[in-house]
C-alpha cells in the first residue's frame, strides 16, 4: 500500500509526492537535503518530517522540527497514516491519500524543475580589416589626436567695479521671555501584545482567527484554503543592509514557484524596525487557482523578520480587512541579550 502526499494549501498547492512500500521521503526546506523541498516555507525546518511506507501502511515521523509536525490538529512524533488525514507543517498542509503500489502509474507526480539553460557558444572576435592600399605603401596621415582640454582663451581686460557700500549691522533683538516647557506627551494608546511570535509582537486577533502559535495565525473555512500570517525571523552575520536580503529571497520565490508576479508595496509603519520593505506576489498553482501573498520585511540591528500574509486571490476583498487590522498592530521589538 503506498501513500500519496497531495500540497492542499500553501506555495505549492497543487503538487503530488507519492512513497511506495518499502520507501521513506523526507520533506523540509532546505534542497538537497530532503526529498522533496519547499523552500519558500521560512517556517518548516530543514528536514522536516518524514513518510515511511512499510506493509502495514504509512507513517509520519517528525524529525526534531523547530516548529512540530501536526496530524490532524494535534501535534504529533510519531504516528501512522490513515486515508484522509492531513498534515500540517509550517505554511503547508498535506492530504493524505492511500492507494494500492500498481496504482500510482496513473498518479501524477511532481514536475521537477527545470534545469539551468546552457551557456551559450561565445563567438570570437572579428579580425582587424586588412590595410588600406594607402597604408601599405606607408603614405597612410596619421589621425589627429583628440584634444581633451580646449586651449587657453586670452585674457579679458575689464574695469574693476567700485565697492559697494557696506551697511551698519542693525542692533541687536531685545531678549525674549523664556518659552513655557512643553508639555508631556500623552501616554501611549497602542493595544498591549495578544502573542508574539520571535521579535513580532501581535495585538490584534481577528474574530474567528486561530492563534498558532509556533508560527503566527489563520482563519480557515471548511474544506477551503486557509488564510495564513507567518511570523518568521533570522539573524543575519555581518553589516548587510534590508535590501539584499529581501532581492536574495524574492530571488528564491522566482526559482521555485511558478511564473510569479511581483510587484512592490508601500511598506506599513512597524514600531521597531530600522529598516521596512514590503512586496505583493501572485502565482497560479497546479489546478489553476491563484495564490496571493503579501511579504513585509523588517530589520532591526543584525535581526530581519518576514511577515507572510497568503490567501486565494479570490478571497482577498473578504479578509482584506481583518488582514490590514493585523498589520496595523504589529510591532517588531527585538529583545536584546542581558
Amino acid at each position: 500500500m503506498a501513500v500519496i502526499l497531495e500540497v492542499k494549501a500553501g506555495p505549492m498547492s497543487g503538487e503530488k509526492i507519492a512513497v511506495r512500500t518499502g520507501e521513506t521521503k523526507t520533506f523540509g526546506r532546505v534542497a538537497g537535503r530532503a526529498n522533496f523541498a519547499l523552500p519558500h516555507d521560512t517556517v518548516m525546518s530543514g528536514v522536516h518530517f518524514s513518510v515511511e511506507c512499510g506493509p502495514q501502511g504509512g507513517t509520519v515521523k517528525d524529525n526534531n522540527s523547530t516548529n512540530g509536525t501536526y496530524l490532524n490538529g494535534a501535534r504529533v512524533k510519531e504516528s501512522p497514516l490513515n486515508n484522509g488525514d492531513e498534515i500540517r507543517t509550517g505554511q503547508t498542509q498535506f492530504l493524505v491519500r492511500l492507494v494500492a503500489d500498481e496504482k500510482l502509474s496513473a498518479t501524477p507526480q511532481p514536475v521537477a524543475a527545470a534545469p539551468a539553460p546552457a551557456p551559450r557558444p561565445v563567438a570570437p572576435p572579428a579580425p582587424p580589416p586588412p590595410p588600406s592600399m594607402a597604408e601599405q605603401r606607408g603614405t597612410a596621415r596619421p589621425e589627429p589626436e583628440f584634444q581633451a582640454t580646449p586651449p587657453p582663451m586670452p585674457p579679458v581686460s575689464r574695469r574693476e567695479p567700485p565697492p559697494m557700500p557696506v551697511a551698519p549691522a542693525p542692533p541687536p533683538p531685545a531678549a525674549r521671555a523664556p518659552l513655557p516647557p512643553k508639555p508631556a506627551p500623552p501616554a501611549s494608546s497602542a493595544k498591549p501584545a495578544v502573542f508574539a511570535v520571535g521579535s513580532w509582537a501581535f495585538s490584534t486577533v481577528p474574530q474567528g482567527w486561530d492563534i498558532k502559535a509556533e508560527f503566527g495565525m489563520e482563519h480557515a473555512e471548511k474544506d477551503g484554503f486557509p488564510t495564513t500570517v507567518t511570523a518568521t525571523e533570522e539573524l543575519v552575520p555581518g553589516n548587510i543592509a534590508l535590501g539584499p536580503f529581501v532581492e536574495s529571497q524574492l530571488s528564491m520565490l522566482r526559482q521555485y514557484l511558478r511564473d510569479p508576479k511581483i510587484e512592490a508595496a508601500i511598506p506599513p509603519a512597524i514600531p521597531g524596525a530600522e529598516e521596512k520593505a514590503s512586496v505583493d506576489v501572485r502565482y497560479s498553482t497546479n489546478d489553476g487557482q491563484i495564490i496571493f501573498y503579501r511579504r513585509i520585511y523588517a530589520r532591526s540591528g543584525r535581526v530581519f523578520g518576514t511577515l507572510t500574509l497568503m490567501t486565494l486571490e479570490k478571497e482577498l476583498a473578504a479578509v482584506r480587512a481583518a488582514l490590514d487590522a493585523v498589520v496595523a498592530g504589529l510591532t517588531f521589538q527585538v529583545k536584546m541579550p542581558a
